[in-house]
Order: structure tokens, then sequence, then C-alpha cells
């Protein structure tokens, strides 16, 4: 990349910044087959996808995982909001980001 570009960039709002990168890690997720496994990773899938035949009822289903994900999302927002914070950070952004709030913040945050 052009150091010309790098600087337009950096002179955009970190608001602005924050979602030129979800663009980018959206581009990179939408395309897994960019990015191959490696051996040692490969081997590390194979060891889970076997442990979960050998214990299907070991782990948790995924509707209790997103709900402890969603709900740590929700608390960490409520601290923000009750310290007085507003949308500032990247934490902040991904936490409302998870728990529905889309890529932009609701009109008035």
């Amino acid at each position: 990349m052009r150091t010309n570009e790098l600087e337009k960039i950096f002179e955009l709002s970190i608001a602005q910044r924050i979602l030129i990168v979800q663009e980018i890690w959206d581009s990179i997720f939408n395309n897994p087959n960019a990015v191959p496994l490696t051996d040692r990773q490969k081997q590390e899938l194979d060891k889970r996808i076997n442990s979960y035949y050998e214990n299907p009822g070991a782990g948790s289903p995924w509707s209790e995982v997103k709900e402890r994900i969603l709900s740590a999302a929700q608390r960490a927002c409520n601290l923000f909001c009750t310290a007085g914070l507003r949308f500032s950070g990247p934490c902040c952004f991904a936490a409302q980001r998870l728990i529905g709030w889309g890529r932009r913040p609701p009109a008035g945050f």
C-alpha cells in the first residue's frame, strides 16, 4: 500500500477506521481458503473433532455459548454507559455489534 493511501486512512476518525478494519476482516472471513491451515492447526482440529465424537455431551450447545457471549457483551456495554462513556473504542464497538447494533451505533448514541 502506498504511503499517501495510508496517510489518508489515518486522517479518518477512529470510528471510520474501525469500519474499514471490519470490512477488511469480513473480506478475509468470506474467503477462508485464501488462508491455508498449517499442519499443526489441522492436527488440533482433528483432535477437537475426535474429542467431540468420543464425548458429544461434554461441550455446551451453541445457544448457551451465544447467550454467555451476548450477556457478557451487554454487561460490558452497560458498564461503559453507566460510567458515562459513549461509543468510543474497538472493544465497546465490538460489544455493541455482538448484541445486535450492527455496523453503526443506533441514532443518538
